[in-house]
């Protein structure tokens, strides 16, 4: 979407859409994992990379909206996820997560959403999702597919 400010034309972009098209499986309980968000919507400035570092470096600075959302379940059946936590990760470091912990309510499977404003500076910063859980047996995966609608990964420049 464009709009104009004081005669010069404002868009939100870059932006990209990232989604898992296959499950990923076999993660193990208290084990940070990135998330490899393997197939893209769209990408409005080829910025996330989704075949190698599964990552988005913008490459103009600003304000980014970041949203992610994942399906995660329990290998181990019913009453096995204790508790799970996503997380924006910013040049390799913490910046944001959610965490969900149903206390003694476990369950198999739940969905994740997180949604942030983050700065970026527009020429080393980059950005990746991962995922931490905690399982009472079996391990733990994420559910992906065709569509892109279980598991997804996207940004989009903030006007200012």
């Amino acid at each position: 979407m464009a709009f104009y400010a004081n005669g010069i034309e404002q868009v939100n972009t870059p932006a990209f859409s990232a989604y898992l098209s296959v499950d990923q499986t076999g993660i193990s309980s208290g084990t940070l994992t990135k998330i490899q968000f393997d197939s893209k919507h769209f990408d409005t400035d080829n910025l996330y990379d989704n075949m190698t570092n599964y990552r988005f470096t913008p490459n103009v600075a600003g304000k980014y909206h970041f949203y992610f959302n994942c399906r995660i379940n329990s290998s181990g059946g019913n009453s096995n996820l204790s508790s799970t936590f996503l997380s924006l990760y910013k040049n390799g470091a913490y910046s944001r997560n959610v965490h969900f912990n149903p206390a003694a309510n476990y369950g198999n499977s739940w969905g994740i959403t997180l949604s942030a404003v983050v700065e970026a500076n527009g020429t080393t910063d980059y950005f990746e999702v991962f995922v931490y859980g905690l399982v009472v047996s079996g391990t733990i995966g994420l559910n992906g597919d065709a569509a892109g609608d279980r598991s997804f990964f996207g940004a989009y420049k903030i006007v200012e």
